[in-house]
């Protein structure tokens, strides 16, 4: 495990000599200076806590998936072994705001370096903080209702778009959530409805206005300094079938899906999303093999080479059937990894899954290097939202744990105005 103290020791030395002295024209920029000294502190790393920050961990009661309300003993002691980079919590973990902030000062207090707690928080169907109801957070409209309304007022739309991020990143970080693995650039199929549109989870059939409210969203959110994961890479909008059940195939070309998918997320890159997330879809007829995005390392060249994305590839949660029924989640994770990915969400068995990154360390099947990259996105990612070291700490206003400011934020009247007004503008909802 590696002592909070180690971190801030870290960053706190470079920026302090930063600082300290008068601006000279010819010095290193901050965000240099930051970026040594994320190196450094990565390079110091011993090989396990590196395995452990490429996982975010679901916070589960052990054996029967629960989400939990408050930390357990078993989830305690997968987190004290792991040091995962992160946590995500489901809507069963939203009960009220006393017992969500209780538990994610447990989550703080049971981790050695200081985690990103995720969720997914789309609005509509996906809405965890909403989902139980003892959250009084305001009610997201689905993407579907959020792309009519967009569309009825041009171009000044994508500004109420942008709000509307704002918003749920002002709510989620009320309670101290940090990453919305949010929004959806998936396109719908112009001659069907899709398995994510079908839920309401698109904002509409046109790429490029997929793209920009996409790319609208994530300024929002970020803004508010959560971090936007923007889903599913390459594009799930063109299937009807769902990878939560079983293999997906995309059957399009690759001028197909430059045209289309790949489109939307590259206007969605360019609001430069913290994280994007692969999907477990394989598009046989633009990389020549049946291998699900997760695994695939054409299509991570596709989001690094072909469209220039720089941040976090997250993957899609590793117990969902779409990549399960490939092979055993220690083969998967070692093969996510190689295949070009940062973050490894939700693996079943996180303990399992770290000691894989290590097997295939020890055997050389994956270099130290690999790990120090990815490791190094974490970081970047967690420094950007103020969660490493003092210098960068959490805004009072904003940190976990303040109550009075979660009160005030959560369900504002600011915020139920514009989710009525979208509503208006869309013509109702679904």
């Amino acid at each position: 495990m590696v002592p909070v103290a180690l971190c801030t020791a870290v960053l706190v030395t470079a920026c302090g000599e930063a600082t300290s002295q008068a601006p000279d024209p010819q010095a290193p920029r901050p965000d240099r200076i930051i970026d040594w000294s994320l190196r450094a502190l990565v390079s110091a790393l011993p090989d396990r806590t590196l395995a452990g920050q490429l996982i975010i961990a679901g916070v589960e009661s052990d054996g029967d998936g629960r989400p939990l309300a408050k930390l357990d003993e078993p989830m305690r002691r997968v987190i004290a072994d792991v040091q995962p980079g992160g946590m995500v919590l489901f809507g069963g973990s939203f009960r009220d705001v006393d017992q969500t902030l209780a538990l994610l000062g447990e989550l703080h207090d049971a981790s050695s370096v200081p985690p990103i707690i995720a969720t997914d928080h789309e609005g509509g169907l996906v809405a965890r903080l909403t989902s139980t109801g003892g959250v009084p957070a305001t009610r997201v409209p689905p993407a579907s209702v959020v792309g009519r309304a967009v569309r009825a007022l041009d171009d000044e739309g994508l500004v109420v778009a942008e709000e509307l991020g704002r918003l749920m990143g002002r709510e989620l970080r009320a309670l101290g959530v940090t990453m919305n693995f949010a929004p959806v650039a998936d396109v719908d199929p112009s001659d069907r409805v899709g398995a994510i549109g079908r839920h309401g989870r698109t904002f509409g059939d046109d790429p490029v206005l997929v793209g920009r409210i996409a790319a609208a969203v994530i300024r929002g959110l970020q803004e508010a300094r959560v971090a936007a994961v923007v889903k599913h890479f390459p594009g799930h909008g063109g299937l009807t079938s769902d990878s939560h059940d079983g293999y997906a195939a995309l059957l399009t070309s690759a001028d197909e899906l430059r045209d289309r998918e790949l489109l939307a997320f590259a206007l969605a890159f360019e609001a430069e999303p913290l994280g994007v997330m692969t999907a477990h879809v394989s598009i046989p007829r633009a990389t020549g093999n049946d291998l699900p995005a997760t695994i695939s390392p054409e299509v991570t060249r596709m989001a690094r080479e072909d469209l220039g994305y720089n941040g976090l590839i997250v993957t899609d949660a590793l117990n969902m059937r779409g990549l399960a029924e490939i092979a055993p989640e220690p083969e998967l994770v070692v093969r996510a990894v190689e295949a070009g990915a940062d973050v490894l969400l939700k693996p079943l068995d996180p303990v399992g899954a770290r000691d894989a990154l290590l097997e295939a360390l020890a055997g050389g099947r994956i270099d130290r290097g690999t790990l120090e990259q990815s490791t190094l996105r974490v970081f970047s990612v967690k420094e950007k939202l103020g969660i490493l070291g003092p210098q960068w700490a959490i805004d009072a206003g904003s940190a976990a744990g303040d109550l009075h400011f979660a009160r005030e934020t959560l369900g504002a009247a600011e915020h139920v105005l514009l989710v009525e007004q979208i509503i208006e503008l869309a013509g109702g909802t679904d």
